[in-house]
């Protein structure tokens, strides 16, 4: 029997400031300042964790292997305008947690088994077991008959036994085959529940009434079922050593999460949809004497709906929906030369398709293609040291939406609609351009 063990701890600050509200031009008194954590805000969170694993050879046939952690993460929120009266006599201090606690507890135990004599054929079951238990506190509200969907302290805790069977095929010394199938349950962090201030907040309730028709205080764990089929080529391919994998999978979701646009410049992830989703993902890597090149492209096709057009319904009645952030297809290359043994030089190509960024169809984001380029070298067998840029031409600002000439439910647009003629508009969040980068790795 062979195993282990590891203990983790991360600390993270997250710090943010709307830079725009110190122009001289602005006006500090409009409405849209008076918003909590409109200016500026503090995220910081500790996390304490563990990991055991491990493995147990039960005869010639069976390899049992176990694995289990656990995780402890506390949060501090603040921000502008969280204890100060804005609305009249609405008090922003009741709407607001200021204090979060997550805590994850994960089990898995899998069997592969060797099914025949020529050792070459093997099935795979496991089964795992999910849980968490999320707590949201408020140490600044006083509880009173007008914030009863509030409470100073809301507990939520979800758990799941999931399973998965997968079987592998050696067909011959060049072509494998294998396939998976189960359902999964996944746990949200702990940025996803209370958002991280920089335009994601935690879910908005906005008055009494709204409390019967959530379905939970916090957003639930994203689950369904899932499979794929892969087959995979080692070979020689035009001079070189090949290996190509060929996967087609598909995937039900419940609960899916999405992040939804709540206001006019917030938003919050929600679970108020389904879907699903196939696709097939193509990679082949190719390496040389001096060379390597790794190529990889996925399509992915997804038909998805939402409760009553509306993120916290209850319902039964669903209306189609775009998946905000999902492009059709995705691609890169990377190549890479190597001139001596301790040296390295890359550049990597990137393309990303045009994709909807919000539950409208409307307006859709452009595709984006990006160039990275980077050195690596080994100064000694236990320091590396790595110099790139992302974004070399700086493509990453430049992105813009453009409309479909569709209105929110995928309606055609009138002739005359000035919304239907294709001009850009700013992408409701910037991305990313040209960013250096240095990395040392050290092994001790």
């Amino acid at each position: 029997m062979e195993w282990g063990w590891s203990v983790n701890y991360l600390k993270q600050n997250k710090d943010y400031r709307n830079e725009g509200y110190d122009d001289p031009i602005n006006d500090k008194t409009a409405a849209y300042w008076n918003q909590p954590l409109s200016v500026w805000s503090s995220y910081d969170s500790r996390r304490t964790g563990g990991v055991i694993d491990g493995t147990y050879k039960a005869g010639n046939n069976h390899l049992l292997e176990f694995m289990a952690n656990w995780s402890l993460e506390k949060m501090d929120v603040d921000g502008w305008k969280m204890t100060e009266y804005t609305n009249g006599n609405q008090d922003d201090r009741r709407r607001f947690r200021n204090y979060f606690e997550q805590t994850l507890f994960n089990v898995q135990l899998q069997d592969t088994i060797t099914l025949n004599k020529a050792e070459d054929l093997w099935f795979s079951p496991s089964v795992r077991y999910n849980s968490s238990t999320v707590l949201g506190r408020s140490t600044r509200l006083i509880n009173d008959s007008n914030h009863t969907w509030f409470n100073q302290e809301d507990e939520q805790k979800n758990s799941k036994v999931t399973w998965q069977t997968a079987l592998k095929k050696k067909v011959s010394d060049k072509l494998t085959l294998r396939s998976t199938v189960g359902s999964y349950y996944r746990l949200l962090n702990l940025y996803e529940i209370a958002g991280d201030g920089a335009g994601i907040i935690p879910r908005p309730v906005d008055d009494t009434k709204k409390q019967d028709r959530l379905v939970s205080v916090f957003p639930l764990p994203e689950e369904g079922t899932q499979w794929d089929v892969s087959a995979i080529w080692d070979d020689r391919i035009m001079g070189a050593d090949g290996n190509i994998q060929l996967t087609y999978f598909g995937r039900k979701s419940e609960n899916l999460l999405q992040l939804y646009r709540f206001g006019y410049d917030y938003w919050s992830y929600s679970n108020a949809a389904r879907g699903r989703a196939n696709g097939a993902e193509l990679q082949t890597n190719l390496s040389w004497d001096k060379w390597d090149m790794n190529l990889a492209t996925t399509y992915t096709h997804v038909n998805a709906q939402r409760k009553y057009n509306n993120p916290t319904g209850t319902g039964d009645t669903y209306y189609d929906m775009p998946v905000s952030y999902l492009p059709e297809w995705e691609g890169s290359m990377r190549l890479n030369y190597r001139p001596d043994q301790k040296t390295s030089v890359f550049t990597e190509l990137k393309y990303m398709d045009k994709m909807f960024v919000s539950e409208s169809y409307a307006w859709r984001q452009k595709s984006l293609t990006t160039v990275g380029v980077g050195v690596k070298h080994n100064f000694t067998n236990d320091l590396q040291v790595t110099v790139g840029v992302n974004d070399l031409f700086n493509k990453g600002p430049e992105l813009r939406l453009v409309s479909t000439g569709l209105d929110y439910n995928e309606n055609p647009l009138p002739a005359d609609s000035p919304s239907s003629i294709n001009y850009p508009l700013n992408t409701d969040n910037p991305t990313q351009g040209r960013a250096y980068y240095v990395t040392m790795q050290y092994k001790y």
